[in-house]
């Protein structure tokens, strides 16, 4: 049986995208818009699958006023599908995602982060130390430039 997923809500934005090895990512703040006035202290953190392949995704970042790492996932992607994945005051926050499909396809960094696999999951986590239960997995940590949304783009796989 294939494990259950959670839904966030969709996001769209329109953005200019910045290339970072497999990954990518773009600022954009619309000031214009009544709710981003309102949060204008806050980062929207919002992935985008731009690769052919459906993909299971986690999110990590620390609270400003809190010194333990929030990790949450599997937010599951489908082709071109955009999904807002948290929203922090925190400027940094750290990206993974991975197929699902047995491809071994990963987007990833050299940041390890402890994530329950492969059931959804939202923890918070003080230190190094995986709990039991938890492993830990290779995140991307990326710094956004200001607030409002900030979109990490997993982009298309090249063909072998």
């Amino acid at each position: 049986m294939a494990p259950r997923f959670l839904s966030i809500v969709h996001a769209a934005a329109s953005v200019s995208t910045i290339s970072l090895g497999t990954a990518a990512y773009a600022d954009h703040a619309d000031a214009s818009s009544p709710s981003r006035v309102a949060q204008s202290a806050l980062t929207d953190i919002v992935y985008c699958n731009r690769s052919a392949l459906r993909a299971g995704a986690a999110v990590s970042y620390v609270e400003p006023s809190d010194n333990r790492f929030w990790t949450r996932g599997w937010v599951i992607l489908e082709p071109g599908e955009c999904r807002t994945m948290a929203s922090t005051p925190n400027l940094t926050f750290y990206a993974y995602a991975e197929t699902f499909d047995g491809s071994n396809v990963s987007w990833q960094g050299t940041h390890s982060l402890c994530v329950v696999w492969p059931t959804i999951f939202s923890i918070r986590v003080d230190g190094t130390t995986c709990a039991p239960g938890q492993e830990t997995k290779p995140f991307l940590p990326i710094q956004a430039t200001g607030p409002g949304p900030h979109i990490w783009t997993l982009d298309p796989v090249p063909q072998r």
